[in-house]
């Protein structure tokens, strides 16, 4: 990606930058384990003032590349640091879901050199998991990403 990034740090369980647009922002990504084996939520959002994380947030800071080529390269860091990890991206905002799948087939050619992405979709009410670079018009439930190795 084009974008540059913006300096991040990892501080006890998650990773810490500043969004630097309209306004300062501190966004906060979480790696969360789930029951799956070497499963894990990725969650980004803002830092309130209580030191609380509200991942539902819409900034409209005006530095959108930025923060997501900042969080591509934090990934990229929790993914060397455990190479065995799988990382679910989600949303519960259909929008949100529409930009995550347009920024990761976009860049794909660049992402697939290190990683293999894939999207869960809904086809008659079952799960599927197909490569995200296959055209389909269902809207995916969310994305896997894998470290290569």
């Amino acid at each position: 990606m084009n974008y540059p990034v913006y300096p991040f740090h990892f501080a006890i369980d998650r990773y810490v930058f500043v969004s630097i647009g309209k306004r300062q922002i501190t966004k906060v990504v979480t790696f969360t384990r789930m029951r799956f084996p070497h499963m894990f939520n990725l969650a980004l959002g803002d830092m309130l003032p209580d030191g609380r994380v509200d991942d539902s947030a819409i900034s409209r800071n005006g530095d959108l590349g930025k923060i997501i080529n900042t969080v591509i390269h934090i990934a990229t860091d929790f993914l060397n640091n455990n190479p065995q990890a799988i990382v679910f991206i989600t949303s519960a905002s259909e929008t949100r879901l529409r930009l995550y799948h347009r920024i990761l087939s976009r860049y794909y050619p660049e992402f697939k050199l290190n990683f293999e992405i894939t999207k869960l979709i809904r086809l008659q009410n079952i799960m599927h998991e197909v490569w995200i670079d296959e055209h389909m018009k269902n809207i995916p439930f969310a994305f896997l990403i894998r470290r290569l190795y």
